[in-house]
């Protein structure tokens, strides 16, 4: 590897939270976990994106945009129990490429 390149692989931290080199994906469209057009839910597409990143020795991915309310519907999507166990369910595998979300 040219020398250059080497800090960007070395760890770094934000607080606490150590994160495994210096490799970051911004916010773009296409990395929405939630999802609000269509009545709110898990972002499958978006998160299989996010994962794939992951798997690539990303070290800090910053999802894109996540809603708090659905201005069409008028809800509050923390209240929908299920988009967030589709989450949780998703997490573990995610964790496991020691990228952080």
């Amino acid at each position: 590897m040219d020398q250059k390149l080497e800090p960007l692989f070395t760890p770094w931290k934000i607080g606490n939270c150590e994160i495994k080199n210096r490799i970051v994906l911004t916010s773009m469209g296409g990395t929405d976990l939630f999802g609000w057009m269509e009545k709110n839910h898990f972002d499958k597409d978006g998160a299989k994106f996010i994962m794939e990143i992951a798997k690539n020795n990303v070290g800090l991915i910053l999802p894109g945009c996540q809603p708090v309310y659905n201005p069409m519907f008028g809800q509050w999507l923390y209240k929908n129990k299920k988009m967030y166990d589709d989450l949780k369910k998703w997490m573990p595998e995610f964790h496991k490429t020691g990228a952080k979300l």
